[in-house]
């Protein structure tokens, strides 16, 4: 299921981003899930999954809408 958020972080040296979601859930992802580049306060759609870390925000993928 598609859910839709807003970037609130992005750590490059960790390579980790923060998603704000309409939920008011706060789910990171890993910067290399981005389908394309996308900066702080993107609204982006995204799959959630399990992993290892917990739940991940995955197929990140930036939308040109208001969140």
């Amino acid at each position: 299921m598609k859910r839709i958020g807003k970037i609130i972080t992005l750590n490059y040296d960790l390579g980790i981003g923060e998603i704000f979601d309409r939920n008011d859930q706060e789910i990171l992802f890993d910067i290399a899930d981005l389908t394309n580049p996308a900066g702080l306060n993107s609204i982006v759609l995204f799959e959630i999954e399990m992993k290892m870390q917990g739940l991940r925000a995955v197929k990140v993928t930036p939308i040109n809408s208001s969140y």
